[in-house]
């Protein structure tokens, strides 16, 4: 009888008397049963000290960047990674995740009970304010959804909010949506004193500054309302 073909709980079994983690790789890798099977206990083991040294990046971090989704959601099921771990530029997982467009690690990450979904990098830019500028829409979507995702927060180099990116990358989904949380600041400008309503005519984009000017008159007409 092959280990492969052993019941699911006697193969966990006997891995879990592997004391070598190489050994306990080797054996993962022999073939995809062994993988899903066994890959948990690969990374019960891990060192979850490592802090790599040039971007002081946890695996977790590194993890999140490339994208990898098997990864990621073994790491955070581990319980042994601070899913808010900064690194040298103050980014967290959810940051790179994010920067990057990995959609799927961004829902991981957002399932975890102590994620924080508006950190704020050395720049001041939070998760979806790197998306919106990358022009992620599907994740902006995501992090709306999730909460408070600090939807006013500027770039502290350019003064961009997410508002403004959305209007300069022409996604007139992701404007609309962004126009349509509650707290948003039309008010806010960049470095050169533009707001998002200027950025759009500088740019003769018509149809987005219509959509901002709609917007500010909902504004007032609630302000006026209460």
């Amino acid at each position: 009888m092959s280990l492969s073909s052993l019941p699911t709980e006697l193969t966990q079994l006997i891995a879990s008397f592997i004391r070598k983690d190489a050994d306990l790789n080797s054996l993962v890798l022999v073939n995809l049963t062994h993988y899903h099977r066994l890959n948990h206990i690969l990374y019960e083991h891990t060192n979850i000290d490592f802090v790599d040294p040039n971007h002081h990046r946890t695996l977790l971090s590194w993890a999140a960047y490339h994208g990898q989704e098997d990864r990621v959601k073994c790491l955070i099921e581990s319980g042994k990674f601070d899913v808010n771990h900064e690194d040298d530029m103050e980014q967290t997982p959810l940051h790179l995740a994010a920067l990057q467009g990995h959609s799927g690690v961004v829902a991981l990450l957002l399932q975890s009970r102590d994620i924080d979904i508006q950190p704020r990098d050395q720049l001041n830019q939070t998760p979806l304010l790197l998306a919106a500028g990358a022009n992620h829409e599907s994740i902006v979507t995501m992090l709306l959804e999730a909460g408070d995702a600090g939807v006013n927060a500027d770039d502290c180099e350019s003064g961009y909010t997410a508002l403004m990116w959305a209007v300069t990358n022409d996604n007139k989904i992701m404007l609309k949506q962004l126009l349509e949380v509650k707290n948003i600041d039309l008010s806010i400008t960049d470095i050169y004193g533009r707001t998002a309503l200027d950025i759009a005519v500088d740019g003769g984009r018509k149809t987005e500054a219509n959509m901002i000017r709609r917007a500010a008159r909902r504004q007032r007409a609630q302000a006026r309302g209460n």
